[in-house]
């Protein structure tokens, strides 16, 4: 089986230390690593889960994820800092990237002329000292995008404690010396950046950008009305079908498309787990109905962003045979829990058995639709 986690990976909890290297080079082979997943680097850069579908979005993040990844990846100047450090984008005001809780979080935004750029976050964080991310830059335009970035890194880098890894993140840096301090501290080093280094030099090549925002252009969708008679049919006559289309479905900007989540947070189960079968299942259902794409979101959960409204009744009859079917994206039972002391050498409590009780509390799903949306998450250390 494979765990799926906050920062939209998946890992696997059981493999015998001889057999990572073949893992490895079996990932390898399909352009998929585990490079930079822990240690005090620059994590893995997360975005929406919902990015290039949504239908609220300013603009599609995840090429700004994948510069970013390219950029950060074994980064000569960053791969020892003070403290892990996570990234993450949103293209929407609708912040399903959590930027708010990462040590960098970026939502693009437009300037008054209508520019596209980036509103930047620094600060956040969760663990044993939660703390909101603040606004470091109202408005950042997409080319200083990583001079900006390396600014704050720098200053992090040589101002982040290395005495106490409980005070080693940058919103204790930032909480220490204050936004302004630390915000005049990046501008000073983001004008010496781009004087030093001729400007241009360190600036995002246009060609690179381009050949990165082809790899995120949308599938060939099928000219569809916004409504589907269909599957409208097909919720009228099967109430578990529409309570499951009622919590998992989200609206996609293409008429007559939705955006399924698979809920990986059957009751009992371990939250976020998925059998090697669920996932060869996913994986076909990814295939056949949603342009060959899978996504992980932070929620621990797995999405399909492409999918016509006409395949949904088809699509839920196949998860529910899976035992994926179950109704309560955003509800108490879509519970976030880590692994815990159950496979974590650095957890301190089991997390795992708390989210099985509770959901096994509020299994009845009236009583938990009755209660409405509420999100509850559980760390073991």
């Amino acid at each position: 089986y494979g765990h799926f986690t906050t920062r939209q990976n998946i890992q696997f909890n059981w493999p015998r230390l001889c057999d990572v290297p073949d893992i490895l080079d079996a990932l390898a082979d399909v352009g998929m690593h585990a490079i930079q997943t822990s240690g005090n680097c620059i994590r893995n850069v997360t975005a929406d889960h919902f990015a290039g579908a949504a239908d609220d979005e300013i603009e599609d993040p995840r090429a700004t994820a994948e510069l970013l990844r390219q950029w950060s990846t074994d980064h000569p100047e960053f791969a020892f800092l003070p403290r892990k450090f996570k990234i993450g984008v949103t293209g929407s005001p609708n912040d399903r990237a959590v930027t708010k809780s990462h040590d960098i979080g970026l939502r693009m935004v437009r300037n008054d002329a209508g520019e596209p750029g980036y509103e930047v976050i620094v600060g956040g964080g969760l663990g044993r000292t939660p703390i909101v991310g603040k606004v470091i830059r109202d408005f950042l335009p997409k080319d200083r995008l990583l001079a900006y970035i390396e600014a704050i890194l720098r200053i992090y880098n040589l101002e982040g404690r290395r005495d106490n890894k409980f005070k080693a993140r940058i919103k204790i840096l930032l909480h220490e010396e204050g936004l302004d301090g630390i915000r005049a501290r990046v501008e000073e080093e983001f004008e010496r950046l781009l004087e030093e280094k001729g400007g241009p030099s360190i600036l995002p090549d246009p060609a690179e950008v381009a050949r990165i925002e082809r790899y995120f252009a949308p599938p060939a969708f099928e000219t569809r009305d916004r409504d589907d008679a269909g599957f409208e049919a097909a919720k009228a006559a099967d109430p578990v079908f529409r309570a499951w289309c009622d919590t998992n479905l989200a609206a996609h900007r293409e008429p007559g498309h939705a955006i399924v989540t698979i809920s990986m947070k059957a009751i009992g189960e371990a939250p976020g787990d998925a059998s090697s079968e669920q996932m060869r299942v996913m994986a076909d259902l990814a295939e056949r109905f949603s342009f060959d794409e899978l996504r992980i979101s932070h929620e621990q959960n797995v999405v399909l962003p492409h999918v016509r409204l006409a395949d949904l009744a088809g699509i839920h009859g196949i998860l529910r045979k899976a035992g994926l079917a179950t109704a309560n994206i955003g509800l108490i039972s879509d519970i976030i829990a880590c692994p815990g002391m159950d496979y974590c050498g650095l957890a301190t409590a089991r997390s795992i058995p708390i989210a099985q009780d509770i959901a096994q509390h509020f299994s009845d799903p009236l009583y938990a639709r009755t209660i409405g949306e509420m999100k509850i998450k559980i760390s073991g250390c």
